[in-house]
């Protein structure tokens, strides 16, 4: 048995799952891979060794845009996920524009990109909130145990970018 098949059984055991009834296997394999590295349990030998995370590749399709002008009241915008299709792209530009540069989101996320017509003007990146954060805690005066049960309600806004225009 590996390591993802132990997780989701003693998911399965201990009925530990997520607000959408999905088991919670990567909290679990977080979980027992700290008992492990603690010495507290031992787990079977890892299938596949860590990957060192890829350098972003810049390209073209990366490279600033000219402005694009729409009059007032006409701008129409979408928002589409991002797919394993899109998500070099937005890794790009994320790397390349934003002031934090890329990073790989942790726990639960969802990636979008706004578009105006046929110009991507902006992505957005959401993710799992923080566990404990006193000053949003405070903020919100939720106990312990409401912030226990809440939680999975609230959510990042871990990115945020509007890409840049650079006159012709």
């Amino acid at each position: 048995m590996n390591r993802a098949q132990l997780s989701r059984m003693f998911c399965e055991w201990a009925e530990w799952r997520k607000p959408d009834g999905g088991l919670k296997d990567m909290s679990c394999r977080v979980a027992l891979l700290r008992l492990y590295r603690a010495g507290v349990i031992p787990l079977p030998a890892p299938r596949k060794r860590r990957v060192v995370p890829k350098r972003i590749q810049h390209t073209l399709t990366g490279e600033p845009q000219s402005p694009i002008e729409i009059g007032p009241g006409r701008i129409s915008l979408s928002i589409e996920p991002v797919d394993r299709r899109s998500s070099p792209l937005w890794n790009e530009l994320i790397d390349r524009y934003h002031y934090l540069g890329y990073a790989r989101m942790g726990g639960a996320q969802m990636r979008f990109m706004v578009w105006a017509g046929q110009h991507l003007v902006a992505l957005l990146g959401f993710s799992a909130a923080a566990w404990r954060v006193a000053p949003r805690d405070e903020f919100i005066g939720w106990s312990d145990d409401q912030r226990i049960e809440n939680l999975h309600r609230v959510i990042d806004n871990s990115r945020f970018l509007i890409l840049p225009r650079i006159p012709a």
